[in-house]
C-alpha cells in the first residue's frame, strides 16, 4: 500500500498526507520541535505497518523531542493500530524521545486498556486541554 498523493501547504512544516484509498488521512506538522500528527479515519491492518513508519521517522530526527497524535477523528482502531502505536512509542523512547496520544474517542480508549500500551506511550484525556469551567 503506497502513498496517493502528498500536497504541501504554504508552511514548509506542513503536509497532509493520503493513503490508497482514502481510508486514512494524516496531516503532519513539524513545528517548535514537536512532530504533531492528526488522523482521520480507519487505522486498520490494511495502512497500520504504512502508518508506524510514518510515525517512526520523526523518532531520529534530531530537530523533534516531542512526537503527538491526535486521534480525535478516527473512526476505526482495531489491534493493528495499537501494535502501529507501540512500535512508535517504543523507538521514540528507544531515542529520548517523548510520544503521546491526544483526545482518543472512547471505543479507541477501550482497545488502547484491552490491548495495553506500552510504558512509553502516553495517553492524554481531553479534559487535560479544557479551559477551567467559568465559576460564577
Amino acid at each position: 500500500m503506497g502513498v496517493r498523493s502528498t500536497q504541501r501547504s504554504t508552511t514548509h512544516s506542513d503536509e497532509l498526507v493520503f493513503l490508497d484509498g482514502g481510508v486514512l488521512a494524516v496531516r503532519r506538522t513539524l513545528r517548535y520541535r514537536c512532530a504533531r500528527f492528526v488522523m482521520r479515519g480507519a487505522v486498520d491492518a490494511e495502512n497500520a505497518e504504512w502508518l508506524a513508519d510514518l510515525l517512526v521517522r520523526p523518532g531520529t530526527d534530531p530537530s523533534i523531542d516531542v512526537i503527538t497524535v491526535d486521534l480525535s477523528a478516527v473512526t476505526f482502531f482495531g489491534a493493528a493500530g495499537l501494535r502501529c502505536l507501540n512500535r512508535a512509542a517504543g523507538h521514540a523512547s528507544a531515542h529520548g524521545r517523548w510520544f503521546s496520544v491526544w483526545d482518543p474517542p472512547p471505543f479507541v480508549r477501550r482497545v488502547l486498556e484491552a490491548g495495553g500500551v506500552t510504558p512509553a506511550l502516553s495517553v492524554e484525556s481531553p479534559a487535560l486541554r479544557s479551559p477551567p469551567a467559568n465559576v460564577s
